[in-house]
């Protein structure tokens, strides 16, 4: 069974993805060898099944900040946050579930892709963010100059150092209708992982409730 990809809305685990080559392992320190052709011994899917995703959910639409695709250059995401937040008068705090619309949505693919440049890490840091979502996974491709080893950095850095949970290929467009309609972008957040004992991911189907 294949959860990760584009095909399909899936949260992914923090056995997900190592650093570079696995020369420093995965989250937590782990080493690579608990990753197996038959499952992950350490960090499954099942251990974020076990708790869900609940929360407090807040939904940047940066597409309607931003006319061009959504490839930040670096130093540029205050430039970018904070119109965002002001738009819709919500503000990212610690433990929340964060959705960055791109608009780029479908168009999204594992070659040719809108997200976060490594730079938005610090942000992502300091506001300690939960858990980041967006209509692509998070992460621009191909990578952006300077990032050819650290091609994913909302994966690489994001997941391995920090700890991040990743809810890659949410329909944004949808959810954004409903903010809209609302005229409230923040809402309570609900995604079930399957318990997949060892795997590295899970399809979900996020519930937002106002």
């Amino acid at each position: 069974m294949t959860c990760n990809g584009f095909a399909v809305t899936h949260v992914d685990a923090l056995c997900h993805i190592f650093t570079p080559g696995g020369k420093h392992g995965m989250y937590n320190g782990f080493s690579i060898d608990n990753v197996t052709d038959v499952g992950a011994t350490k960090l499954g899917i099942e251990h974020v099944a076990a708790t869900r995703i609940v929360g407090h959910g807040v939904l940047l639409d940066v597409a309607k900040v931003r006319a061009d695709r959504f490839r930040w250059a670096p130093r540029s995401c205050r430039r970018i946050w904070m119109p965002a937040e002001a738009l819709h008068g919500v503000r990212v705090g610690e433990g929340d579930i964060v959705f960055v619309r791109t608009g780029a949505g479908r168009m999204n693919t594992y070659l040719h892709a809108s997200g976060l440049h490594a730079s938005c890490l610090r942000w992502l840091r300091d506001r300690r963010v939960a858990v980041l979502s967006s209509d692509s996974d998070s992460d621009v491709r191909p990578a952006a100059p300077g990032l050819e080893r650290w091609t994913e950095p909302a994966h690489m850095v994001g997941i391995v150092y920090m700890g991040l949970t990743l809810l890659d290929q949410a329909e944004l467009d949808v959810l954004a209708a409903a903010c809209a309609g609302e005229r409230r972008w923040e809402f309570f957040l609900t995604a079930a992982p399957r318990r997949l004992k060892g795997g590295a991911g899970s399809a979900v189907t996020p519930l937002a409730m106002f």
